[in-house]
């Protein structure tokens, strides 16, 4: 099956966020494409740019918990350093890759759909990411198109 995309979303981790600049944050392009799952919302609280963030929130919901649970927790291969809840690491990270498959589980059925990208510099993010078919993009390539787009 061949899917086609007509618009694209970028979900930004918390590294990334904080490398993002003011004229990135408020464009439109920030506006209208990028988002933040919940956690990642939590973790970035002290952030100077909190303001720009919150309000590009996608809440966790049920769709979010059930893919949580039922794909990316029980599909975690234990050579990928994603999540470590004895050490509190990485509780975001998880929550990228099921907020993503949540959103494509919205869209089912759909012939045109979103495309969904990945901002993260976390190697075992992008590795998971690959196993779902989900893009990824670094910090930097994240940035050169922000600002092919100011």
């Amino acid at each position: 099956m061949i899917t086609v995309y007509d618009d694209e979303r970028y979900l930004i981790d918390t590294t990334p966020a904080v490398a993002l600049t003011k004229d990135i944050f408020e464009s439109d392009f920030f506006t209208e494409k990028c988002r933040f799952p919940e956690e990642i919302v939590y973790e970035l609280r002290d952030n100077q740019n909190y303001k720009y963030i919150q309000t590009h929130e996608i809440p966790i919901s049920i769709g979010v918990l059930s893919f949580l649970q039922s794909t990316v927790l029980t599909g975690l291969d234990k050579s990928m350093k994603v999540l470590d809840l004895y050490k509190n690491n990485g509780n975001g990270d998880v929550f990228l890759i099921a907020t993503v498959l949540d959103e494509r589980h919205k869209e089912s059925g759909r012939l045109f759909r979103t495309q969904w990208t990945i901002v993260t510099e976390d190697k075992g993010v992008v590795s998971m990411a690959k196993q779902y078919d989900i893009h990824t993009m670094n910090t930097d390539q994240f940035i050169e198109v922000a600002r092919g787009r100011l």
